[in-house]
Formats: C-alpha cells, structure tokens, sequence
C-alpha cells in the first residue's frame, strides 16, 4: 500500500455520486447480518449474548458494490462482441456465405440474409430474411432506415447493433456463445485504499469548447473540454484534461503500473464535481472497453494525461504484465 503525504482523504465522501455517473446506483445505507449468539451459551443454559456486527466502512462497499456492477455489464455488452464492421457507400450484403461484405457464422442463418445500404450517412436495412426482426418484430417490406445506437437487429442467436462513431457508422454483432464469453474469469482489482482518494481543483473550459482525442481505431473523436483539473500527490502538481458532456467529469490517464499491472492503453475515471471541486477517486478506476474486445471504439488518453508514479488502486489488466 503506498501512503501519501499530500492529498489525500481518508473520511467518508460522496462516493455515490460517482456512481451515478456510472449508471450504476447505490444504497446509502447498509445491512448489518444479525448479531449471535455468544459460543457455549445455549448449551451451558446461559441467556445468549448479542454481539455487534462488525462496523462496515461505507467507502469500501460502495466500491465493492460498483466493482461488482460492473462485472456484470462487462459479461453482457462487451465480451460477447465478435464483429465490428465499417460501413462502406452502397450495398453490405450480410450472412453466412463468405463472400458477403458482413460475414457471419455458419450455423446463424442464411448464406444472405440481408443488406444494409449505405447512402449519404444513412443506413437502411434491405431484403431481410425470413426470421430476422428488427426491434423483435418482423421489419416491413421494402427497406427501413436504421437508427444508430438505437434500433436492433436480431438473426438467431445473434444481436446486430448499427453505430455511429467519428464520423462514420459501423455493423457491431454480438454473439452470447463468443469464445471471450466462455473463458472470461472476470475482473481483477486492487485492494480498495483510501489513500488513492484526492481532491482537486477543476480549471473550467469555457462552455462549448471540444478537443480531439485519438481513438483505438484510428479515427479521431471530437470530444467535450470541461477543462482541466490540478492535484496533489507526493508533493507534486499534477494536471489531467477533464472531459465529457456527462454531469461528472470524465478523465483518461496513464500512471506508472500502465502495461506492467494495468491495462497498456490506460484506464478511465469518472469524477464528481461540486463548483470547482472535484473528488477524484482511483478506487474506481476502470479498464476501457478495449480491453476486453477488439471490436470497441475507445478514446485514447491524451498525451498530457500522465501520472508518473503508480497508482494501484482500481482496476488490474488485462493485457498486463503480472
């Protein structure tokens, strides 16, 4: 465990709130097993002895209680994915067949069980095959413009997912029997410390303002500049870009355990801010999607966003060096 003289705060916060960010809610209060009975006592006769139920600390079960949510999202959204497939101008017909621009496995429908045709930024679905439905019904004859990061497409076991990301749109498929699915052993995380909680200072952007930032496919994202937040730690200064449209701020970093015990691309954190304060807090650091799946789009953090010490707390690997 590393202590640190500078910055950090070891009473209970707000941890909830960022939390929220995370969509993952919390209670504030917890549930206390029952008190026993004091050993002995019913057989000697004696009349039994309450004993206090060992005193939760409300920061590590909200952690815990996160860490445990998130799991189950990396389980359902990310490690079933098996394709991500960019849309070009015009026909993409898909199916099983392996000259389809969208390949999908043998054993899940027809050679060709559709197209999606692609014209000036729009996706329609085209020619479905008899069983496919979109948004669980049966789509209507002809061809149906698609929704991005909304409509659903379903072939069999398969769920068909239209996206759009900087600038273009793409085919993700998810597939619930993936090898990833089979052989994930779930997360892996350092002990919760309170000592890798900080609090610093938000420098705001002036509202409106966008930064780019690089992504893991190689395309450039437009991104939310809230500005820029100042911590200490180990008597140094450091500043990290904050960013997001979201209530709490969203911040990439890298730090001295990145692609030796933590993931080599970085680690994502979501911070509460209060006027100018913000509650950053390492405990919930967590692995971007790419960890997890080639077929994400993540963000990337800035160059700037370096922490040159290590912060072990949050989220371990994968794809580190143990």
């Amino acid at each position: 465990m590393r202590a640190f003289t500078k910055g950090a705060r070891l009473d209970g916060f707000g941890i909830i709130l960022a939390l929220c960010a995370l969509s993952f809610p919390l209670a504030c209060s917890e549930d206390k097993p029952p008190a026993e009975t004091a050993p002995g006592a019913e057989a000697s006769g004696a009349t039994s002895e309450r004993q206090a139920a060992p005193a939760v600390d409300p920061h590590a079960r909200s952690v815990e209680l996160f860490r445990q949510g998130r799991e189950d999202r990396i389980r359902k959204n990310w490690i079933t994915l098996t394709g991500l497939h960019w849309l070009r101008e015009g026909d993409n017909p898909f199916g099983s067949a392996p000259d389809n621009a969208i390949v999908f496995p043998a054993d899940t429908g027809d050679a060709v069980a559709g197209s999606f045709v692609y014209e000036n930024g729009e996706i329609f679905l085209a020619d479905p095959a008899p069983g496919l439905t979109l948004n669980g019904s049966a789509p209507p004859e002809g061809q149906t413009r698609l929704e991005p990061d909304g409509d659903r497409i379903a072939l069999g076991r398969l769920e068909i997912l239209p996206i759009a990301r900087y600038g273009g749109h793409a085919i993700r498929v998810r597939d619930p029997e993936a090898s990833a699915a089979r052989d994930f052993k779930g997360l892996e995380f350092y002990p919760v410390d309170a000592a890798y909680v900080f609090t610093g200072t938000l420098i705001p952007e002036d509202n409106g303002a966008m930064t780019t930032v690089e992504t893991v496919v190689g395309r450039d994202a437009e991104m939310v500049s809230r500005g820029t937040i100042e911590f200490e730690l180990e008597s140094k200064t450091y500043r990290l870009a904050a960013l997001g449209a979201e209530a709490d701020l969203f911040v990439m970093f890298k730090d001295a355990t990145t692609g030796k015990e933590t993931y080599p691309a970085g680690r994502y954190l979501y911070a509460p801010v209060a006027g100018t304060e913000v509650t950053l807090d390492f405990n919930m650091a967590f692995n971007p999607p790419c960890a997890f799946t080639p077929y994400a789009t993540c963000p990337l953090p800035p160059p700037g966003n370096t922490i040159d010490v290590p912060i072990e707390a949050g989220e371990r690997g994968p794809g580190a060096k143990h």
